[in-house]
C-alpha cells in the first residue's frame, strides 16, 4: 500500500457528523484478536446459527451482549 493509500481518511458513521476519522492505515490498530472473535460470532448469528455456547442470552457477559448489540446497531445505521 503507498503512503497515500495509508494517508487516506476513513469516515467512521456518517461523513457529515462521523464519531471518528482515521487514516487507512491506522484500520489494523482497531483490529484485535477479540473483535475479530467477536465479529465471526456476530456473523454466524446474523446467518442464523444463533448463539455459539449456550442458547440463553443470561449466560453470556454483558460485555458480549453489548458487543453483539452495538454491530446489529451498527450495521442497522449502516443500512439505511
Amino acid at each position: 500500500m503507498t503512503q497515500e493509500q495509508q494517508d487516506k481518511k476513513i469516515f467512521i458513521g456518517k461523513q457529515k457528523s462521523p464519531v471518528a476519522i482515521i487514516t487507512r492505515g491506522e484500520i489494523k490498530e482497531y483490529l484485535t484478536d477479540e473483535l475479530v472473535e467477536y465479529y465471526g460470532i456476530w456473523q454466524k448469528f446474523n446467518a442464523g446459527f444463533g448463539l455459539p455456547y449456550s442458547p440463553n442470552w443470561g449466560d453470556y457477559p454483558d460485555r458480549f451482549t453489548d458487543v453483539l448489540s452495538i454491530f446489529n446497531a451498527s450495521w442497522k445505521e449502516a443500512s439505511k
